[in-house]
């Protein structure tokens, strides 16, 4: 674009040393005129909700294509998902097994933490978050009345209950679910359930991670993890939470109340509390500005008192060290918030994703997995003490590329979908390679609209398109990597590289 000023190039190396000669690089999108006129002329999005002026390989040319395409793939999805050994909650059946409870658990083993499934099986947690067939954007009266869609359904059109939904009182436009019940008519729901569920376990893909759709969750077919919407993350607020604000604990349970329905469920993984809060990295300054009756203030000069700094005004070095009992409350707060309405259930941590190490020396004794949301070449848990013996999800991550016609390729980027599965792959080694860690979740199940979500994201970052369409370069690795991956973590002290070797031989 014109007012393009600079390119920011980051080069990560695992020995911390890089040596690069960089000479006339090229972008993953040429810039041309023509291709620049192309991109730039109505409508930007075909009847699929492609973009309509690039193409690729894999790209459906139109509807009967793009039917028979996801009918034939959904049929032969199905006799491989049948053909993958794996137990009734999709843990390793070829493996040892240990005392099994009827729900999830985490165990130590060797010296390695393990998930163990309601059979006792070991699980090593391959998620996609926000499985379903969502991937909404945009569909206001600036952009439908000027062509920006080749195709939107009218009032009077039989998919506009599917297709279009208001959103904080705008309409927003969801090509996918018009596709599939344009390809399976008026049961597609239950076709395109079970193909998602024979697609995950045919790639090895053993849980329905964050946000996913409900309805696949109470299908009872593959595990699944929930998440509880709390007050301080509604309408946008992010401010950290405090476990002594009043009602803390009855708003939390109230949350927690309305996914009762997962009660006792054994395909219930466990539960995540929020999704990366602000935790600053200090809370001193912040505890001495709030006024005096506030019930955090009312506290920490408690907690100062006894330990006989009963300074007026308090200091703020001697607030900030309250933060360790701070966490500690909020952590054992919600623990017990879980235990009162959703008995048995895993508590997994609130997907942090930056914040002080205290997080993690915080959490211990509370959570039963600590997760974070690590968007990198390799895992990685800085919020944990090295010595804290506790086990970690990585509960975001992806990879994106540029070369599939969705113009971002997301928060780590590939040159193609070949680069991006090995990345895939190098990073389930890193994560097999940590004795903590027990899994690891992908964002997002299909990509994000080309037009852009809610908030103008717009990755490349799904095992499938907005048409249905798997990535074949991608999910074939997906698939043999994690076919390969309990074996190859069960070996004595293996390297990351080995791991990668053994995951893709």
């Amino acid at each position: 674009p014109e007012d393009l000023r600079e390119i920011v190039l980051d080069l990560r190396s695992s020995t911390g040393n890089i040596n690069a000669l960089i000479h006339a690089p090229s972008l993953a999108w040429e810039k041309s005129l023509t291709r620049d006129h192309r991109l730039s002329a109505l409508p930007y999005l075909d009847d699929l909700g492609q973009v309509r002026a690039v193409d690729w390989p894999g790209k459906s040319k139109d509807l009967k294509q793009a039917r028979s395409s996801m009918q034939k793939e959904l049929r032969i999805t199905s006799q491989l998902a049948k053909k993958r050994k794996i137990g009734k909650y999709g843990g390793w059946s070829d493996g040892p097994k240990m005392n099994g409870t009827g729900r999830f658990r985490t165990q130590k083993i060797n010296g390695k933490w393990w998930l163990i499934d309601p059979e006792g099986y070991l699980f090593f947690s391959v998620g996609s978050c926000l499985t379903g067939w969502r991937a909404e954007t945009s569909a206001a009266e600036k952009r439908s009345d000027n062509e920006f869609f080749s195709y939107l359904p009218g009032k009077n059109d039989y998919l506009r209950w599917s297709g279009i939904r208001k959103i904080g009182g705008k309409n927003f436009v969801n090509f996918p679910a018009m596709n599939y019940q344009r390809y399976f008519g008026e049961g597609w729901q239950k076709i395109v359930k079970q193909g998602i569920h024979d697609r995950m376990r045919s790639w090895g893909v053993n849980t329905l991670g964050c946000w996913s759709d409900e309805s696949l969750q109470k299908d009872q077919k593959t595990p699944y993890t929930l998440i509880s919407s709390i007050w301080w993350q509604q309408n946008g607020h992010r401010k950290f939470p405090s476990p002594f604000r009043e009602n803390f604990q009855r708003d939390l349970e109230e949350s927690l109340r309305k996914l009762a329905w997962a009660k006792e469920d054994p395909f219930c993984l466990g539960i995540f509390i929020g999704n990366e809060l602000e935790w600053p990295d200090r809370i001193g300054e912040t505890i001495q500005k709030l006024h005096a009756n506030h019930p955090t203030k009312i506290w920490a000069l408690k907690e100062l008192k006894k330990q006989g700094k009963s300074h007026s005004p308090a200091q703020v070095k001697d607030l900030d060290l309250l933060y360790l009992p701070f966490l500690q409350a909020f952590f054992q707060k919600c623990k017990a918030a879980i235990e009162q309405e959703l008995p048995n259930t895993l508590f997994l941590g609130c997907r942090t994703h930056r914040g002080p190490s205290v997080l993690g020396k915080a959490a211990l004794g509370s959570v039963d997995v600590f997760s974070v949301n690590v968007y990198d070449s390799r895992v990685r848990s800085w919020q944990v003490p090295e010595d804290a013996d506790v086990p970690i999800l990585a509960s975001e991550f992806h990879f994106g590329a540029v070369d599939r016609g969705v113009p971002s390729p997301g928060l780590s980027g590939s040159w193609d979908q070949r680069q991006r599965a090995l990345s895939f792959a190098h990073y389930l080694a890193s994560a097999l390679e940590e004795p903590r860690f027990v899994g690891i979740h992908w964002f997002q199940w299909m990509d994000q609209s080309a037009a852009g979500r809610r908030d103008r994201e717009n990755h490349q970052c799904g095992f499938i398109d907005v048409a249905g369409n798997a990535y074949p370069e991608f999910t074939q690795v997906v698939s043999k990597a994690t076919m390969n991956m309990y074996w190859a973590r069960s070996q004595k002290n293996p390297t990351t590289e080995r791991i990668l070797f053994d995951l893709l031989r």
